[in-house]
């Protein structure tokens, strides 16, 4: 009987285990892409500014610089709201189980 219920507690664990690692895989996968995201508008804004003759000029950069941050900001709460669902989802059906 112990031995039945420890390799159905190691059996859940290890699935446990797996759930986890996909959803790991998934948040690295996205916080890399906002990098390279940042990287690429921070260079845009870099070669805007440096090309700006005038005053006017370094705020449009500075105003189309910040509405891209914005929606890279609103895209990320947009992706962590599915992950929680997500993870909620697995939760549930890890207790139907």
């Amino acid at each position: 009987m112990k031995l039945m219920t420890f390799i159905s507690l190691f059996t859940l664990s290890v699935s446990v285990s797996a759930q986890d690692g996909e959803l790991f895989a998934k948040a690295k996968e996205q916080q890399l892409s906002n990098i390279d995201k940042r990287i690429t508008y921070l260079n845009e804004l870099k070669s805007c500014l440096s090309v700006a003759s005038d005053k006017s000029g370094l705020k449009k950069c500075r105003e189309d610089h910040q509405t891209k941050v914005e929606s890279l900001k609103n895209d990320n709460e947009s992706w962590k709201e599915g992950m929680k669902s997500e993870r909620k989802n697995k939760r549930e059906a890890r207790k139907k189980e």
